[in-house]
């Protein structure tokens, strides 16, 4: 098995407050492609919060790793850095949200259908 991987762009739908919209809270679905990595990011108001859908990636938040398969979470508090790559032969599939930690009244209701 090859344990190379390569940096992507995410490809991202927003289901809930888009770019450029009121940020008080923003939910992503995103399609990671086998062995893809996404760079190191920060979000250094919000809180975020990824839900794996389908899959299994590797997660890094501010230096520990694990993996992370569906129906799991990761909580992200503001400022602390993390990536993620998919470390399985097929696309994962990741729900996330966004929330500034100062704005309690925003919530999003992800719902995962059963397999």
């Amino acid at each position: 098995m090859s344990r190379s991987f390569f940096i992507t762009n995410n490809q991202v739908v927003f289901i809930a407050n888009g770019e450029g919209a009121d940020l008080r809270c923003r939910a992503h679905s995103t399609v990671v492609p086998p062995y893809a990595q996404v760079p190191t990011r920060t979000n250094p108001r919000s809180e975020t919060v990824f839900v794996v859908e389908a899959g299994t990636l590797e997660f890094m938040v501010l230096g520990a790793v694990a993996h992370v398969a569906a129906g799991d979470f990761v909580r992200v508090p503001p400022g602390h850095a993390f990536a993620y790559r998919n470390v399985g032969a097929e696309a994962a599939h990741l729900l996330s949200r966004c929330v500034p930690p100062v704005h309690k009244t925003c919530s999003v209701t992800l719902s995962i259908a059963a397999a």
